[in-house]
């Protein structure tokens, strides 16, 4: 059996985010659910508030984890310009992939999700996610 990992999820309360905080507990990894409040989501071990991410990810612990996967976005607002979007669907992941890699160099997950970020400082690598 792999070994059991500290996963943090961001925008764990939305739809994409609870199923993965569920996939990954029912693999037997330790869930890390961040939410705007620090909501309780289904499958979660520990929960982290973050408050709204497009003024800053900074409130995001990453100390002890092993993978982040972020799943924070704004969807569905049919009357927002395309620059509304920007703040929480391009500068935030940006500064997110910069802090994780300013705090640990390279982040790899091998088994229950494929590899989220990985990188080193000056060069960022961001593949798709994989539930296995």
């Amino acid at each position: 059996m792999p070994a059991r990992k500290r996963i943090l999820v961001t925008g764990a309360t939305g739809f994409l985010g609870r199923e993965i905080v569920a996939a990954g507990a029912q693999k037997g990894h330790h869930m890390v659910a961040v939410s705007r409040a620090g909501t309780k989501v289904a499958g979660s071990n520990e929960l982290q508030a973050c408050g709204n991410l497009a003024r800053g990810v900074s409130a995001i612990q990453l100390a002890g984890i092993d993978a982040v996967i972020h799943c924070a976005a704004l969807v569905h607002q049919p009357a927002a310009s395309a620059a509304a979007y920007t703040p929480m669907n391009v500068d935030v992941p940006l500064a997110l992939a910069k802090d994780i890699l300013d705090w640990q160099p390279s982040i790899e997950l091998e088994e229950g999700l494929n590899r989220t970020i990985v990188g080193e400082p000056g060069r960022t690598m961001v593949e798709s996610v994989s539930l296995v």
